[in-house]
């Protein structure tokens, strides 16, 4: 089945609207959610087509990776129409959405499943100050992370999903050090480098950071939700803080 025709949009890929989604996957920004989403499609033994960076309006991606069972992850690189045989798997990822974006994209993809990822703020937005407040001065966005923690915190019914991850018990209970990462900029990309890394802890980095305490600190959304859905972190950065 031909699934892809050529965007006229530069660096998008145009979805066939007939394409079965078996699964999406929403989340902040610079969650590790491209690890999940590695994990939970390496437990199905058959091929796989990730559509990554989707758009919730049209049926666009910008990148196609492709998981074939047993081997490494390829990644269509070219806008040539790709044709695909009738038992391949189908998965999105939504990434840095606002709700309501959110809800337009399941209208828009039809997935049989969605999937939410969350990680605690104070190590999201640490992640995002890193690289993209160091590099551009771009401010972490809170909104996609609220919406979600709300979802997680029982307090919106009205998103539709079918599962959520917390990204902080997963990395405790899960050998995600054997995830081949398909994500470009993720924490994830290099093998060798994951045991040197302790991903639930950047946050320390940033205890005397102004900004961090401005983005995130500051924020009482944020804060609240933290203190329902992480209380013992939560705790512990606004102890370090305070010393």
């Amino acid at each position: 089945m031909r699934i892809v025709t050529t965007s006229k949009r530069r660096q998008r890929k145009t979805i066939r609207a007939d394409v079965p989604i078996s699964m999406a996957v929403a989340a902040p920004v610079r969650t590790g959610h491209h690890a999940v989403l590695d994990w939970l499609v390496s437990r199905w033994p058959r091929r796989v087509l990730h559509f990554n960076q989707c758009f919730h309006m049209k049926r666009e991606c910008r990148r196609i990776f492709i998981y074939n069972p047993g081997k490494s992850i390829d990644v269509v690189r070219t806008f040539q129409p790709v044709r695909e045989p009738d038992n391949t798997r189908y998965v999105t990822n939504f990434e840095g959405t606002l709700r309501h974006q959110f809800l337009q994209a399941v209208e828009t993809w039809r997935p049989r499943s969605i999937v939410l990822v969350l990680r605690d703020p104070f190590n999201t937005a640490a992640s995002w100050l890193r690289k993209l407040w160091t590099l551009h001065k771009w401010p972490w966005p809170a909104d996609p992370w609220i919406w979600i923690a709300r979802v997680f915190a029982g307090e919106d019914d009205d998103v539709p999903h079918s599962r959520c991850v917390d990204f902080n018990e997963w990395v405790r209970t899960t050998d995600w050090r054997r995830v081949h990462p398909a994500g470009k900029g993720s924490s994830f990309t290099q093998t060798r480098k994951l045991r040197r890394k302790n991903v639930l802890r950047r946050w320390q980095c940033y205890c005397d950071d102004p900004e961090f305490e401005r983005q995130v600190l500051g924020n009482a959304e944020v804060m609240r939700l933290a203190r329902i859905l992480y209380p013992q972190l939560t705790e512990e950065v606004e102890k370090a803080w305070a010393t």
